[in-house]
């Protein structure tokens, strides 16, 4: 123990700071020299593990806590198991920590939890992560001038207009990631942007059937992104409108439903703004619409991965202009959940006939007992690079 009392208060309290609070404080007691370094820890972990035989004596150790602190916060994490603390009381712990500098904020509860005003004034934020939170922006009370990731998971949005109102405060957002049910709450989910280069969108549909046949909408607004990725439940009427996607660079793509593209301002129909910085895509969606209008729109794609879909969504057409991609720039295609399909097959051979510098296609088949029959039919397929290697493996 003396080794360890010899090190340094800062790095003392660094290793304190991978302890919950409450194991933190007990160290107080081991001997003087650390009588009041846990008081000093810059980054605060309240989490309720089931340490405490009564569930008040949490919250209330919390508070002596938080009132003994004596210097700024760096990382502050709430996460609690049930609903048993007051709103009020994790609105003052909030502040609390706003008013020691928080850097990264993260709140995770099991209710719709109304965050305190000052929550959304920190300059100092750099990250944060709201769950299970009530978020109630209104226009122009929004100043994160120093956030730069953001992460929105199981949030209730008061209204339609919640969301963008929290991210027009933001003018340094570089990376967001939502993940909600919000088509139970809104009609809809308005993404607008002008720095964010990270895009996750993970939408669940909820177990209610009144809301399966809704229509709700998704509006992207984001030039700078680079990374878009989408995964989306919802019901056959949601419309997807991505108004300014002109700098990504990576996408995955995955649709459980059959879903209706508005095509005016769209950057998927034809005429529209173009991929060129597109070289990587990853799709799980409907073949008949997105993959084909995808191929034409990225002009520069290099890397293709068609995801394993419901039988109703493998539904190939032929572009109805050859894709400049396959003719300058796709080396790389990976097709899984083969099963040896008219569509299935019509889709590779097209690619094979067209991609001149396609240099390796991977077919992982989920099918038994025909893949030399269905491996010799696609091998004798005309194709357009001389170089593409064809392989074919099991995927399951």
């Amino acid at each position: 123990m003396d080794k360890i009392s010899n090190l340094s208060d800062p790095i003392l309290c660094h290793i304190l700071s991978f302890l919950p609070i409450h194991l933190s404080a007990r160290t107080s007691v081991v001997a003087k020299r650390w009588r009041y370094v846990w008081t000093y820890v810059p980054d605060l972990r309240l989490i309720d593990e089931g340490f405490f035989q009564n569930k008040m004596d949490f919250p209330d150790m919390v508070d002596r806590f938080l009132l003994l602190h004596n210097c700024s916060i760096d990382t502050f994490t709430v996460r609690l198991t049930d609903d048993y603390v007051a709103d009020n009381r994790i609105q003052a712990w909030v502040t609390a920590a706003v008013a020691r500098d928080v850097r990264v904020l993260s709140l995770f509860v099991i209710y719709r939890v109304r965050l305190p005003q000052c929550c959304f004034e920190c300059k100092t934020l750099v990250e944060m992560t709201l769950e299970d939170c009530s978020i109630e922006s209104e226009a122009g009370e929004v100043c994160l001038p120093g956030l730069k990731k953001l992460r929105l998971l199981w949030n209730c949005y008061v209204n339609d207009e919640s969301l963008p109102n929290l991210l027009s405060g933001c003018p340094a957002l570089e990376d967001l990631l939502i993940e909600t049910d919000w088509c139970v709450e809104k009609n809809c989910c308005y993404v607008r942007s002008p720095t964010i280069k990270s895009l996750v969108l993970r939408f669940v549909l909820p177990c209610i059937p009144e809301y399966h046949d809704c229509q709700h909408k998704l509006l992207l607004d984001t030039p700078a992104v680079q990374y878009l990725e989408i995964h989306d439940c919802f019901s056959q009427s949601q419309i997807i409108v991505p108004q300014n996607l002109s700098s990504l660079v990576e996408g995955q793509v995955c649709f459980s439903w059959d879903l209706f593209f508005e095509l005016l301002d769209s950057t998927f129909s034809i005429g529209t703004t173009k991929f060129h910085n597109l070289i990587k895509l990853e799709i799980e969606a409907d073949w008949y619409i997105l993959l084909t209008e995808l191929l034409q729109s990225a002009y520069n794609l290099e890397s293709l991965t068609v995801l394993k879909v419901k039988d109703e969504l493998k539904r190939w057409r032929e572009p109805k202009q050859l894709p400049k991609c396959l003719l300058s720039s796709l080396k790389y295609v990976v097709i899984h959940g083969f099963e040896g399909g008219d569509d299935e097959l019509n889709m590779i051979r097209y690619i094979l006939r067209h991609a001149k510098v396609l240099q390796r296609m991977d077919i992982n088949s989920v099918s038994h007992g025909e893949d030399a029959k269905i491996l010799e039919q696609v091998s004798y397929s005309s194709r357009a690079s001389q170089m593409c290697r064809l392989t074919f493996v099991s995927d399951v």
